[in-house]
This record gives structure tokens, sequence and C-alpha cells, in this order.
């Protein structure tokens, strides 16, 4: 039992405190209900602050992300951060999070904050696409770039 720092809170147990390596107890001084009413309070106080920082942090990852396993679409060459994405070479993303335990909304940021997590493991298959070019290789299967610089044959000869 631990009682919560908030005047008008009182005793609770451990377990409704978040975990907090700096303190003796390793447990927070407020309990989640009242750290999560101050978040809100915060929130509803200045939205766009709080907007432009998760933004930020956001584009902060993806970037890290990039950094890692590239920063162009492996295809086209476009370098915008906006526009890449992450690819599973193989098309086997879907699978890999199920064997993963990640539900089919694991993608992008939480994706990218996974990675991170695991130490940016090489081993998975991936390659830097741009937003168009892995659209396309999802709905068509190659992307058009692809197919434009394959040469043209007519007749046997290479036009």
């Amino acid at each position: 039992m631990k009682k919560c720092a908030n005047p008008n809170c009182g005793w609770k147990e451990l377990d409704e405190f978040y975990h907090d390596r700096s303190r003796a107890d390793r447990r927070n001084q407020y309990c989640k209900a009242c750290v999560k009413e101050k978040e809100k309070r915060k929130y509803l106080n200045d939205t766009k602050t709080h907007k432009k920082r998760c933004k930020e942090y956001t584009r902060k990852i993806k970037r890290e992300a990039m950094d890692q396993y590239g920063k162009i679409c492996q295809c086209c060459g476009e370098s915008r951060l906006e526009f890449l994405t992450l690819d599973h070479i193989n098309g086997d993303g879907a699978e890999h999070r199920r064997k993963m335990g990640f539900s089919h909304s694991c993608t992008g940021y939480w994706f990218y904050l996974w990675l991170r997590k695991n130490d940016w493991p090489q081993d998975l298959g991936l390659q830097v696409l741009c937003a168009n070019c892995n659209t396309a290789k999802g709905a068509c299967g190659e992307c058009p770039h692809i197919a434009e610089r394959k040469p043209q044959f007519i007749d046997g000869l290479g036009i």
C-alpha cells in the first residue's frame, strides 16, 4: 500500500502506481488515476503545444528509423522524409506482425518504436520505399518504376 501525493486521494495498492526507477520505492508519487487526470488537464489547456510536441517526436523516431535502413527510396530515389516508409521486401509485413504478436495497427510510429526498442534488427528484410512505390508494390506486385526500367523487346530487339 502507498499513499498518493495528491491530497484528495488516499491509500492505494502498489499496482495502482506507475513504475519510477528514480524513486526509492520504485513507484511514482501519484497514482495512475491522478497522473491521467493531470495529463488530461494539461492536454486540454494547451492542445496546440501538445500536438506540436507529438509531431516533432514522431518525426524524430521516423528519422532514426530511416537513418538505420536507408535515407532514400530504393525504387525511385525519393529522399523527403514525409514520403518515406519501411517496406517488407518479401511482402510479409502482416505475417511478421502476427508472428510478433502485434495487432494490424502496429505500423508507422508504433513499428518504428518497436524497431528502436529491439536495436534496429537488420534481419527482417526491410527496405525504404516512398509511399507511392510502397502502395504500387502492394497493389500491383511491382512498382511501375521497375517496369519502366526493364527493356522492352519487340521482335527480339531490345527496344
